[in-house]
């Protein structure tokens, strides 16, 4: 016979492995999955584009962005209001990009979360990743964001998406003739029928 120790242990794994009893339960409409995600995704466009009346429109009248860095016994939490966000309007000195992928996403009525991995560049290079974890409300207006989480780690995440490389502008290569005249300045012409004239001196070659 199995031992009653032993019988309560199958019991509880029973437990936590039925139908139910994860996140399948909370698991979003695929209109909630939808307009989740154009929101968050708005978000994270606002960041890109420094654009407060995009923030606004997305967030919550009141709210709370909230970090934590830094290993053990150096850990460092931060906290900043959505007012005190909005009241920064100083333009990044850079360019930021923010990218998520894989969110899992749960509902339950009126209240939803995101946790989804994230990373964050810089003019293009990584900068820092981590976890976000996004609380949203359904208002009358539809999905709005009442909090944002989240660590940074100093490594590229597994599973991120490959960064694009910029592809430098492409510089135009033209062709120039030296023109040099008796008796005239020489000058400089692009291999054109109707290409502007460079001087290059003023005395006569």
């Amino acid at each position: 016979r199995l031992s009653l120790p032993l019988l309560l242990a199958l019991g509880l794994l029973a437990s936590c492995t039925a139908p139910g009893a994860g996140s399948a339960e909370y698991a979003p409409s695929d209109a909630d999955r939808a307009a989740i995600t154009d929101v968050v995704q708005r978000a994270f466009d606002a960041i890109e584009t420094n654009d407060q009346a995009a923030w606004a429109e997305v967030l919550t009248s009141k709210g709370m962005f909230s970090s934590i860095r830094g290993a053990a016994g150096e850990r460092r939490i931060g906290f900043q209001t959505y007012a005190e966000a909005a009241a920064n309007t100083t333009p990044p000195p850079n360019a930021y990009l923010e990218r998520w992928w894989d969110p899992i996403i749960m509902v339950d009525g009126d209240i939803a979360t995101v946790w989804t991995p994230y990373d964050f560049l810089i003019d293009g290079k990584f900068s820092h990743s981590g976890i976000d974890v996004i609380v949203l409300l359904r208002s009358d207006a539809g999905w709005k964001i009442a909090s944002i989480a989240w660590n940074v780690e100093s490594e590229p995440r597994e599973g991120a998406p490959e960064i694009a490389q910029l592809e430098a502008p492409a510089v135009p290569t033209e062709v120039f003739l030296v023109v040099a005249v008796p008796g005239q300045p020489a000058e400089l012409r692009l291999k054109q029928a109707d290409a502007h004239h460079f001087p290059l001196s003023t005395r006569d070659e």
